[in-house]
């Protein structure tokens, strides 16, 4: 698992800046990406991948312990789908 701050020193070493500046700028793009998301923007990034925001229908559930009908409301949900060149990374 890799945490923010994980990323944010291995930024920062990459780049040759403080943690203080690696920080600013990724809580900036983790804000950007989520007010985006929130408008029902998608967010594409060359090669790498794309955030979209889909609406699921209500349905109704079951609990399965004790077989209990519930509705779910319609909600809406945060799909990835990944581009040319993460599939080729992951496929390594």
């Amino acid at each position: 698992m890799v945490r923010k701050r994980d990323l944010i020193i291995e930024i920062a070493q990459e780049i040759g800046v403080t943690q203080e500046v690696a920080k600013t700028t990724v809580e900036s793009l983790f804000r950007r990406i989520s007010q985006n998301l929130s408008k029902n923007r998608h967010i594409e990034l060359r090669n790498w991948g794309v955030f979209k925001v889909k609406r699921r229908k209500g349905h109704l559930a079951r609990n399965p312990k004790t077989g209990e009908k519930f509705p779910v409301p319609s909600h809406r949900v945060i799909i990835f789908k990944p581009g040319k060149k993460m599939k080729e990374m992951l496929g390594k």
